[in-house]
């Protein structure tokens, strides 16, 4: 709750992170076929996201009986389920009536723009909305992973970071202890 983030490696293993990659890269060529060929609306099947040339958002599927839906459910389970690496931590946070509102993926191609630093979610009192990242496979720094910086979750930061222009965000980035995910 200080710091506002954690990291925790290996949450899943090894075989079924392969498994989710090779899932994901499929179901963007699905998802991507049925924007280009088919016309379906982009935003039931990719997330918004800020610089998105070579870039996408691609929203998972839990059920529907597409091919990769049984897998994402086993990675979930891996995760959150009875015996889930995160089961414990899920509980403490949010408990077990928590929703889970979104399932996705990040997908970066080479030449990609890095993202700029910014908050999923705008600083509340109460959290509404707690995020997880999950690699499916290593990540170098050429590849331009995700950054995370502890204890930016405050009213003070977001305050500072968002309502204060470009000179106080950048001193603001230059303190900051950023991690790498």
């Amino acid at each position: 709750q200080n710091e506002g983030c954690i990291r925790i490696n290996n949450v899943l293993t090894k075989e079924t992170a392969a498994k989710v990659r090779e899932a994901v890269l499929r179901e963007r060529k699905i998802s991507t076929e049925q924007v280009v060929q088919y016309g379906a609306n982009r935003n039931d099947l990719f997330g918004d996201l800020l610089l998105a040339p070579n870039r996408d958002d691609v929203l998972l599927p839990l059920s529907g009986g597409g091919e990769n839906s049984p897998i994402f459910a086993c990675a979930l389970e891996e995760l959150f389920g009875s015996q889930g690496t995160l089961r414990g931590l899920y509980e403490i946070i949010v408990g077990r009536d928590a929703k889970l509102y979104e399932f996705a993926s990040l997908v970066s191609d080479p030449g990609a723009a890095q993202q700029t630093i910014h908050s999923d979610m705008p600083w509340e009192e109460e959290c509404v909305l707690y995020t997880a990242f999950c690699a499916v496979q290593d990540i170098t720094p050429a590849m331009g992973p995700t950054t995370f910086i502890p204890r930016s979750h405050t009213k003070n930061v977001h305050d500072t970071f968002f309502h204060n222009g470009q000179q106080t965000k950048n001193e603001f980035l230059r303190h900051a202890h950023a991690q790498g995910a």
